[in-house]
């Protein structure tokens, strides 16, 4: 049983590690905002795909 525990702590702190982290990110998202001026969900046109709306990809196809 003890074994148990012991292989199972590292894991266990691992996972609180990688929560913190988490959550630390997340508040600072929030609280910065949007990463460019103007950006906010939902707001322009969405984008076109087809004829010229691809931004180059596989034009010379």
């Amino acid at each position: 049983m003890n074994q148990l525990i012991t292989r199972r702590a590292p894991a266990a702190g691992f996972v609180a590690l990688l929560l913190a982290l988490f959550a630390v990110g997340h508040a600072t998202g929030s609280h910065l905002g949007p990463v460019a001026p103007g950006m906010h969900p939902g707001a322009g046109d969405p984008a076109t795909v087809g004829e010229g709306g691809g931004h180059g990809h596989g034009a010379g196809r």
